[in-house]
């Protein structure tokens, strides 16, 4: 006779587990009621199972250690009426007469220190004949639920009691497994309508799975923390602040071309002290920007974005500019998303015209435009030195001088000094006392472009020579004899 057991819960909550973690899960398991649960963690031994095979003894054993809580697993005890049979038939002489039946091997009262014990027997209808009165056993299974319906996650593969959130790994199960469904569908619909079709990707149900149709094959791609991607034709904007996607070669060239004029810009007019706090702010978004453009690039190789923090580094910063420009990005997915769309030549020689007409606006809004600069600089250089050494000349008698001054002018008054150790009459014209002089030199600046000058202003011979001419080109302009 094959020998049966009975599974026996301690009360003892295993190692490593948190008693009201292990509570949830057994009264989940289980279907306990409050006053079971009670009966289960009062530290008494319970028993959970009678006349269980040795297989399932231990399979349920091993459910509630998985659990959390201590069991083990007992040989049935002989009951007392099974004990006077046997006694009776050893001691008995063998009769021919039929044998009166034998009592219940189990009293209809289950035993005090069983679970279920505290479930109360179904009422039975007065009106019907008598039932035979439930086993213990299939009481306990009725209480206990020894095999409830398993499930297995569809993310991890973890086997356990039907539920909606996987224990091993949180994931929503029905959604994921309709999802996928959804997905099977779209991925048919792709692969009919042709090469090209459509990506998506599923988060939020634990580790992200990312698929993607291409050439009419699906590509799956696991990406660890639930992650969010752009679909095609999605690619990370060109202008925009976010840090999330991946910039191609042409496109971070043509994106650090685009903050590096936008800082130029702020920086001159900064300098030209022309709206100084929007020019900090604008150079401190520039800033924020170019490093954008950094990390976006870093992620189109696989890398993480803090390798920016190396262009701290002398040396180190010139190679990984290098390593930016000509350092050829991922194909296809990585843990940053699906592979640029968007390249080519095109982005880089748009980035360069806005470049050259920057460049062009600039120097026309110059102070007397670029060209007039560097000729001052020029007859700047030739005017150092000794003025008076130059050779001695006689001036015709009829030039016409006029310089256009103001009060405290250090160059003024050197010119000024020049002409009269030249011998030469002129006229002098204080514009920021001489209102008619002022209006006077504003409407000839004014056939001239316009723009900011710097004192004096000469008009030789009705040549005007704005922004402070040295004597040698104050010279070049006069008639001599």
């Amino acid at each position: 006779m094959t020998q049966n057991f009975r599974v026996i819960l301690t009360g003892n909550v295993l190692p490593g587990h948190d008693a009201a973690a292990v509570r949830g899960r057994i009264a989940e398991a289980f279907r306990l009621t409050p006053a079971q649960l009670d009966t289960v963690f009062s530290g008494r031994r319970v028993a959970v199972k009678r006349d269980a095979t040795p297989g399932d003894a231990q399979r349920l054993v091993m459910r509630i250690r998985e659990l959390g809580l201590s069991a083990e697993i007992e040989p049935m005890p002989a009951p007392a009426a099974v004990i006077r049979e046997r006694e009776a038939a050893a001691a008995a002489p063998v009769a021919t007469a039929p044998v009166p039946p034998l009592p219940p091997l189990i009293s209809d009262a289950p035993p005090p220190d069983e679970l279920f014990s505290l479930a109360a027997p179904s009422p039975q209808p007065a009106a019907t004949p008598a039932a035979p009165a439930p086993s213990v056993a299939s009481t306990a299974a009725a209480n206990i639920d020894p095999a409830p319906e398993e499930v297995t996650c569809p993310q991890c593969s973890e086997v356990q009691p039907k539920r909606t959130l996987c224990r091993a790994c949180g994931t929503d199960m029905p959604r994921l497994r309709a999802a996928r469904e959804a997905l099977v569908r779209e991925m048919r619909e792709a692969r009919e309508s042709g090469p090209g079709g459509p990506r998506t990707t599923m988060s939020g149900f634990g580790p992200s799975t990312t698929y993607s149709t291409r050439g009419g094959q699906t590509v799956m791609s696991r990406n660890g923390p639930a992650t969010r991607f752009a679909g095609d034709g999605e690619d990370a904007p060109i202008a925009g602040f976010g840090f999330s996607g991946r910039f191609n070669r042409s496109t971070y060239i043509a994106a650090s071309v685009y903050s590096l004029v936008a800082i130029f810009l702020f920086a001159l007019l900064a300098a030209l002290g022309k709206l100084a706090l929007l020019s900090v702010v604008g150079m401190l978004v520039a800033s924020i920007y170019s490093i954008r453009c950094v990390v976006l690039r870093l992620h189109d190789m696989g890398r993480t974005g803090w390798l920016t923090l190396l262009l701290c580094i002398p040396v180190v910063n010139f190679v990984m500019t290098l390593i930016l420009l000509f350092v050829r990005g991922n194909d296809g997915l990585n843990d940053h998303g699906p592979e640029p769309s968007v390249g080519g030549a095109k982005p880089v020689l748009l980035s360069l015209a806005v470049l050259a007409v920057s460049v062009g606006l600039v120097m026309k809004s110059m102070p007397g435009s670029m060209s007039e600069l560097a000729q001052q600089y020029g007859q700047a250089e030739a005017s150092t030195g000794d003025e008076r050494a130059l050779p001695d000349v006689s001036y015709a008698p009829d030039n016409r001088i006029v310089m256009y001054s103001m009060a405290g002018c250090e160059d003024c008054d050197a010119m000024r000094d020049w002409l009269r150790a030249e011998g030469l009459r002129f006229s002098d014209y204080a514009v920021d006392s001489d209102q008619a002089a002022a209006d006077q030199l504003s409407e000839k600046l004014a056939g001239m472009g316009g723009g900011n000058v710097q004192l004096p202003v000469m008009e030789i011979n009705g040549k005007l020579m704005p922004n402070n001419p040295s004597p040698a080109a104050v010279r070049a302009k006069l008639r001599t004899l």
